[in-house]
């Protein structure tokens, strides 16, 4: 009697039965069940870039740095959180600004507050390349100034030829002017011409374009300092080799050097790496390479006023 009942329980338990959640847990995975092209019409296994949303270009805002795009954040609104920017993102962030033409009050606002705030922990060169932001975008801020100059007075000592170049192009403007300051910037200028000399080509080509544009740009106190730095400039770039560099970057050191040849006051001898110099460029620059373009209407007028000078 109790086998019979056993195996009648047995039986019960025996039953064919499937849990709900087991029918489709095997259908997830390839290697249990195969899926069938014309039957199945999605697959889990499979990518399906189509219904990715979050990868949407249009759903994803806008950024640059990391932050929300400057040139876009009119359009789109928001916060452009400043306050969480570092030195070296303020700097590219105005850079931009000013490649874009970007000159809405707010957003300079906020940035050259923050920019004011990280003054103390500033270094070069983003220093200097937010010194030199401020002042081409002409947004003056006595407070701001007054900060900036502090800070460029405590690091001016560490300050590479790079860095003195574009912290010397901050003061064209004239409202960013201070003679104490721009008297130490040429002052640190000269120190490291005649004590080093592991200066790259490009690196003077520079300086020596900053030192122009600065003569250029209004009455200076110090005309002769500026004259002997470009003269010094010259005597480091005639040892050097100028054919790897970039023709436009040679156009703006041949126009800078002219400058100096035409105020050449005084006997040859000062002058002649000068004159050499300009010679050297001028060949360079006649001299065509594979991959040259053609020179645009304002380089032809600055490479003719460069050849008008040695006459």
């Amino acid at each position: 009697m109790l086998r019979h009942s056993s195996v009648a329980l047995y039986g019960i338990r025996a039953h064919p039965y499937t849990p709900p959640g087991r029918k489709s847990w095997s259908k997830q995975h390839l290697k249990l069940r195969t899926p069938r092209p014309l039957t199945d019409r999605f697959t889990m296994g499979n990518l399906h870039p189509n219904k990715e949303w979050w990868r949407e270009r249009r759903v994803a805002p806008p950024t640059f740095m990391g932050f929300p795009d400057v040139a876009k954040i009119e359009l789109r609104g928001g916060e452009l959180y400043a306050e969480r920017m570092d030195a070296p993102t303020v700097a590219i962030i105005m850079a931009k600004c000013l490649k874009d033409n970007i000159g809405a009050p707010e957003i300079w606002n906020k940035l050259v507050w923050r920019a004011q705030h990280l003054a103390c922990r500033s270094t070069e060169p983003e220093i200097c390349y937010i010194w030199r932001a401020v002042s081409q975008r002409d947004w003056y801020d006595s407070h701001f100034v007054a900060t900036l100059l502090g800070r460029l007075d405590r690091r001016l000592p560490m300050f590479a030829i790079h860095d003195c170049s574009i912290a010397l192009e901050g003061f064209i403007n004239d409202k960013f002017k201070n003679e104490r300051y721009e008297r130490r910037i040429l002052d640190q200028i000269e120190l490291l011409l005649v004590n080093r000399d592991d200066f790259r080509v490009d690196g003077l080509c520079k300086l020596a374009k900053s030192l122009y544009n600065y003569s250029v740009s209004g009455p200076l106190v110090e005309v002769e300092a500026v004259e002997m730095l470009m003269t010094k400039v010259a005597a480091h770039l005639t040892e050097r080799d100028l054919t790897e560099t970039d023709r436009s970057l040679l156009v703006d050191t041949a126009e800078a050097i002219a400058w100096r040849v035409k105020r050449g006051a005084g006997s040859k001898r000062k002058r002649y790496p000068s004159v050499i110099l300009l010679r050297t460029m001028l060949r360079e620059l006649i001299t065509t390479r594979p991959d040259d373009k053609p020179f645009t209407e304002e380089e032809q007028t600055k490479i003719q006023k460069a050849t008008e000078a040695l006459r």
